[in-house]
């Protein structure tokens, strides 16, 4: 699966209510750090959990703020984590989906079959309202690699030292100079070069921005294997979408800002 389509999986989050229903929830959150309201929001599922357990043969007592690591609701086998880390920016597209299905079957999202005293919301209100995403999680997820992992980890990685190295997968860290020493400020995939055009796709915030750009960047990696870039965006797609952040905002600063290209091994 390309960078560029394990996105749409989060574009395009499928998903199955408690009724069996389908449809397709859009996530646009960058969610990162504080976690405020979305934080918050998983009190009321974590509380439905341990109902759901409380009333299954072998559990007793459970508590909330105590779950099992893995448990298995209806056929659905679950972990704690991935239920933790839909609110906190981290969560697979799959562990998203887990949650929609979660509000659902105790009315957070309106259901019929489980009403319960407002708000409750629309699946497209959920997840706009609490569930989100930040860069280290994209890359991590589309790896199978620990979401939380930091960027100066995967600066670890086998580097890229020409162009021609770099392909679709490949992490991109964009870079910044301060006080001398070069520090990651952000983390994103490439599907590779076009000639001098290279096409990043990230999860990030600021502005009516897509998360897949091109970018016209000097070719040439310097011997340390740093790839210096010269602000061209080419093309931004699904301009409609709120919520990103474009590593290459400042513009014309290639002294400065360039990126490190690798591949975990």
């Amino acid at each position: 699966m390309t960078p560029s389509q394990y996105l749409d999986r989060y574009h395009n989050l499928a998903y199955t209510l408690d009724d069996d229903s389908t449809g397709v929830a859009h996530l646009s959150r960058y969610q990162s750090g504080d976690f405020g309201p979305c934080w918050n929001a998983r009190g009321p599922i974590l509380q439905g959990i341990a109902r759901d357990l409380n009333h299954q043969p072998g559990y007793s007592h459970v508590s909330a703020w105590a779950l099992p690591a893995s448990f298995t609701i209806e056929d659905a086998t679950l972990t704690q984590m991935g239920v933790l880390r839909a609110f906190m920016g981290k969560a697979s597209p799959d562990e998203l989906a887990d949650v929609i299905w979660l509000a659902h079957r105790y009315g957070l999202i309106a259901n019929p079959a489980h009403p319960r005293p407002p708000p409750t919301r629309t699946v497209e209100q959920y997840v706009t309202d609490f569930l989100g995403l930040d860069c280290n999680a994209f890359v991590g997820n589309y790896y199978g690699l620990n979401p939380e992992t930091e960027i100066p980890t995967y600066q670890r990685s086998a580097r890229r030292r020409t162009a021609s190295e770099v392909s679709s997968g490949d992490i991109v860290v964009p870079t910044v100079v301060i006080n001398g020493r070069r520090v990651g400020e952000h983390i994103a995939l490439t599907e590779g070069f076009q000639g001098d055009v290279l096409t990043m796709v990230e999860w990030g915030q600021e502005g009516q921005r897509h998360h897949i750009s091109r970018h016209r960047v000097r070719t040439q990696i310097d011997e340390q294997g740093w790839l210096y870039y010269d602000y061209v965006s080419l093309e931004t797609r699904h301009r409609d979408m709120p919520g990103r952040k474009y590593f290459h905002a400042p513009p014309r600063t290639p002294v400065h800002r360039g990126y490190d290209l690798l591949r975990p091994e």
